[in-house]
Parts: C-alpha cells; sequence; structure tokens
C-alpha cells in the first residue's frame, strides 16, 4: 500500500472521531510510550547493578578467606551455586586485583609461574618439588578447560630413577574430575586426557595413569571394550548409509519407468572389511644386473716338486737323505689368480596398506511394477490387464541397475530384478470405509487445518467484535453531522421564509392602499405570515410537524437536562 495513501486514510478516519475518542486515542498512546521507556530505563539500570563472577572453583578455605574480606569491605556478594562466589558486576575486576595483592586464594594450582621468581638458596630437592608442583598445575589447568569437566584435580608419583632397570619403578598418575551436570565423560575422551597426562611425564604410560570421578568410581578400566562398541556402532552406521544410499539411487533410476517412487523397492546389503592389513611385494628383474662389489685374488709359489722317497724298507732308507733336495731341475712353480663379481639383480618392492572399510560383496534385490494394457474382458468391458517384463528387457534393467551401483563381478556381487503386479496387492486389501477414507483425507490436510481454523476464528472475532464496533464508531459520527446539518437547514429555512413574509407584507399594503394608513403594520404581518403559515402546513404537513418537534426539543429540553 502507498504511504500517501495510507496517510489519507489514517486522517480521513481520524477526522471522523470525536473529541471524546480522540482523547482515548491519544491517552492509549501516551501510555504506551511511557510504557516502553520505562521499559527501556529500567532494565538498563538493572543491567548497570547485575552481579559478576568473582571467584570460582575455589576450595572452601579459600571461599572462607574470600568471604571474609567481602565482609570486611562491607561488598554485597551471594552464593548461586556451590563454589561460585558474585559480587557488583563493575567491582569485580578491582576486587580480584585487591585479592591477588593479599594471597588470595592461596590452595589454588599454581602453573610454571611457580619459576618467575629465583630463590638463591633453593636446593635441587626443592626444584624437583616445584617442577612436579607446577607440571600437576599445569595439567589440572588442561584438563579443567575441557568442555564437561568442571573441576579436575592431577597428583603424580614420580619415583627416584635407579642405576639397575630391574628394579626401577615406573611413574604414576592419578586424576580425579569433576563431571559437569548433565554431562558425560566419552571413552575417547577419557583416552585423550590419560593420553595427555602421559605426554607431559618422562616415561610415564596411559596404562599407567588412573581416573576416577568426583564419587570416586574409575573411568577408563573397561577403555578397550567401550572403544570397541563405539567403533563397531560407527562401522554399523556407515554400512547401512552406504546401502540407503545405493537403494536410493535404484529407485531414483527406476521410479520414472514404473510410474514413481512407491512402484520400485530395492534392497542392498554389502559386506565390509574393516581389518586393517597390509601388504609386502618384492618383484627381482634379471635383465637389470648391476655389479655390486668385485674381488681380485692371485697366488703364485715356487717350490721343489713333487718328493720322490723308495728304497729298502728299513731306518736307514726311512731317515736318509732326501733324493732331488739340491737339484734345481727338480723346483715347481704355481700361478693361480682369482676374480670375484658380486652382482645386485635389479628389483622393485611395494608396500600396500589397505585401508579398513573395504567393500567384499555387494547384493541387490529389486522389485518393479509392471506394465498395464488395457484390454477388454469377456462382458465387453475395458480393464486394465498386468503385462510382465520380457526377459530382454529384466536383462536391461539389471545391466542399467549394476551400472548406477558399481557392480564388480570379481567381488561375487548379485544382482536381482524382478517386475510384480503391485495393484494385486491394492486389489487385496479390504475396502475402505466412509469414516476411514475421510481420516485419511483429513489426515493430509492437518498441518494446513490448523492455520484455517486461527484464520476463521480471528474473522468470528473481526466481524463479531470489532467491525460492530467500528460501525457504531461511525453511524454515532454521521448522527452527530446529520443533526448539525439539519439544524443549519432549519436555520436558512427560516431566514428565506422571514424575507418571503416580508415582501409579501409590501405587496399586499400597496394593493390594498394601506401604506402609511393607521392600520397596525405588526397586524397585518401577522395575519399575513398566519395565512402563509397554514398553506405551508396544509403543503407538507410531515415536515412541519418536524420542524415543530425539534424546536420544542430545543426549547424544552431534556428530562435531565431540566432536573439539572
Amino acid at each position: 500500500m502507498d504511504a500517501k495513501v495510507f496517510l489519507e486514510s489514517v486522517h480521513k478516519i481520524y477526522s471522523k472521531l470525536n473529541k471524546k475518542q480522540r482523547i482515548v486515542i491519544a491517552t492509549t498512546l501516551v501510555i504506551l510510550i511511557a510504557f516502553f521507556v520505562f521499559l527501556v530505563v529500567f532494565s538498563g539500570k538493572k543491567t548497570q547493578s547485575e552481579y559478576g563472577v568473582l571467584f570460582d572453583k575455589l576450595d572452601s578455605a579459600d571461599n572462607a578467606l574470600i568471604l571474609d574480606y567481602l565482609k570486611e569491605k562491607q561488598i554485597p556478594y551471594r552464593i548461586p551455586r556451590n563454589d561460585v562466589i558474585e559480587i557488583p558486576a563493575e567491582r569485580v575486576a578491582e576486587e580480584r586485583i585487591e585479592l591477588a595483592a593479599r594471597g588470595i586464594p592461596k590452595t589454588s594450582k599454581v602453573g610454571f609461574e611457580v619459576f618467575d621468581t629465583n630463590d638463591i638458596a633453593a636446593t635441587d630437592f626443592t626444584q624437583q618439588v616445584k617442577f612436579l608442583r607446577a607440571t600437576e598445575g599445569e595439567l589440572t589447568r588442561t584438563i579443567e578447560a575441557l568442555e564437561p569437566i568442571f573441576k579436575a584435580s592431577v597428583q603424580i608419583a614420580n619415583p627416584k630413577e635407579s642405576l639397575f632397570v630391574s628394579t626401577s619403578v615406573p611413574p604414576t598418575a592419578a586424576v580425579m574430575v569433576q563431571i559437569k551436570p548433565g554431562a558425560q565423560l566419552s571413552s575417547f575422551q577419557i583416552t585423550g586426557i590419560k593420553n595427555l597426562v602421559s605426554a607431559a611425564i618422562p616415561k610415564l604410560t596411559p596404562e599407567n595413569v588412573k581416573i576416577v570421578d568426583s564419587n570416586g568410581m574409575p573411568l577408563g578400566e573397561d577403555n578397550e571394550l567401550l572403544g570397541l562398541n563405539e567403533v563397531l556402532k560407527q562401522q554399523y552406521a556407515f554400512v547401512h548409509k552406504e546401502e540407503q544410499k545405493k537403494a536410493d539411487d535404484i529407485v531414483r533410476l527406476l521410479s520414472p519407468l514404473a510410474g514413481g517412487a512407491s512402484k520400485v523397492v530395492a534392497i542392498v546389503h554389502l559386506q565390509y572389511d574393516f581389518s586393517q592389513r597390509e601388504s609386502v611385494k618384492q618383484t627381482f628383474d634379471p635383465t637389470q644386473v648391476l655389479p655390486r662389489a668385485q674381488r681380485d685374488y692371485e697366488k703364485h709359489k715356487v717350490g721343489p716338486g713333487e718328493k720322490r722317497i723308495g728304497g729298502i724298507p728299513g731306518v736307514e732308507s726311512n731317515i736318509g737323505p732326501v733324493q732331488d733336495l739340491d737339484n734345481e731341475n727338480g723346483l715347481t712353480k704355481e700361478d693361480e689368480s682369482e676374480t670375484i663379481v658380486n652382482n645386485e639383480i635389479g628389483n622393485e618392492t611395494i608396500k600396500t596398506k589397505f585401508s579398513p572399510g573395504e567393500p567384499i560383496r555387494m547384493t541387490a534385490s529389486v522389485l518393479i511394477n509392471g506394465e498395464q494394457q488395457l484390454t477388454t474382458n469377456e462382458n465387453g468391458d475395458e480393464v486394465l490387464e498386468y503385462v510382465p517384463f520380457t526377459p530382454e528387457r529384466i536383462a536391461k534393467l539389471e545391466k542399467q541397475v549394476q551400472d548406477a551401483i558399481g557392480y564388480n563381478a570379481n567381488r561375487g556381487d548379485s544382482v536381482t530384478v524382478s517386475d510384480w503386479d503391485f495393484s494385486k496387492n491394492e486389489r487385496l486389501k479390504a475396502p475402505q470405509t466412509f469414516v476411514e477414507k475421510a481420516t485419511a483425507l483429513i489426515a493430509q490436510y492437518i498441518p494446513l487445518l490448523k492455520y484455517v481454523i486461527i484464520a476463521v476464528i480471528i474473522f468470528i472475532f473481526y466481524k463479531k467484535v470489532i467491525a460492530p464496533f467500528a460501525e457504531r464508531m461511525l453511524e454515532m459520527q454521521d448522527a452527530e453531522e446529520d443533526k448539525v446539518e439539519s439544524l443549519f437547514e432549519v436555520d436558512d429555512d427560516d431566514d428565506e421564509l422571514t424575507s418571503r413574509f416580508g415582501d409579501m407584507k409590501k405587496r399586499i399594503e400597496d394593493q390594498l392602499g394601506l401604506s402609511g394608513a393607521g392600520f397596525s403594520e405588526d397586524e397585518v404581518k401577522y395575519e399575513v405570515l398566519l395565512e402563509k403559515i397554514r398553506a405551508l402546513i396544509q403543503e407538507k404537513p410531515e415536515e412541519v410537524a418536524s420542524l415543530f418537534q425539534k424546536l420544542i426539543h430545543d426549547e424544552i429540553g431534556t428530562p435531565t437536562e431540566r432536573t439539572s
């Protein structure tokens, strides 16, 4: 709607209102504006006076010291829940600085800021204790920063190192966590906390980190079983999602042919291998020979030849001089050489890691609604007759389904497509009664029906309340305007009538020759006026009666006005 037209409409309606209505509307607007201003002003004041958290998650001893300080300074405070102290928000920063200057809180966890000050007299044992406290404090802060954790405490037992491995004791750690109301730690979060603590301490393994809740119940003892269950749930959800996705692909492919998605039923079953496997394959190539190492060996030998010992058996023959010992012609020479070459055959090593979740087999079963052909029965009536698909068409549909879902014959996948007369199931159903049909029809429009009911209620309220009130207000305005206009019309008629009577009087006096005579002018005027009124009464009796009634009403007034 145009703004100018809207303003003109508002002005027209406002101009038709009487004084009382205008006062009521103006008063209502002033009250509404004042109410909104009140809300804005006082909501701002409330925001300024809100409370802010001074400290939380402190021990009882620190809370007692803080409360003593607040009472001493006469600072208003409140405790909305355990371990939480609140003061006016505008004083939170100032009081935190003041409390820190006094060393409060005292039992809060400290981190590596403990080494900000150097103590010359500190011993090595003292430094080790400070380092252990700092590590515990930093781990506590980190764990408390996790979403489900409300409060935490870390204790580390780090035994003295031993020179002998057999007598060495590994470090251990204990973690106490207070979980937020309504929150819960999952097995993965518990494992994460164990790994976090073990990574901060040398030689600390996750198995030596024990976690308990505020009730003393151990957490993570059956972590492996819980983790396995969660993994199985994730695997099942993944398989179900993939099966549903492929079934939807089949329905989307065949629904145009069958006449809608309700005419196709597809069920897909997938088998996955979630085991982690690694394969190593090494291939040798004899054609690629490369010398890797070579060894050359030579041997030269010079000496007497073969000993020829003989003679008569006896001692002399055995210990006698060796024959041909001094004969140079009996020397022998021997040369020997050898070359060894170590060759390396070219080889190729392939390492393959199979990611979990590899499909190993897929089966799919599809039912599609067959075609209906219009035929004539024995009685001559036209009926729809089911016509099954030909084997060639079934094979073609199977091929299309296989291509759509990624069929792989090497895995042993199986896809079956069959046609079925879906209308047969509908004919077997019992006919619905009128009530069932009406209920099913109304159920489809229930979401829209509630909006229609609301619109009808608003329309009835408008016709029965708003419209009659507006019409009554406009009728009262029109009646008042008609009343004023009628009064003005009567006054105009009186002036016109008086002027006409004056003219007639002069004409009558001239005709009778009474002008200037001793006749009374008032008497003549009265007689002429009386005759004219009589004629007017006879001509328009109803209008004259209404005029007299109005004059009498204005002259005498209502009974209420007379009593006042």
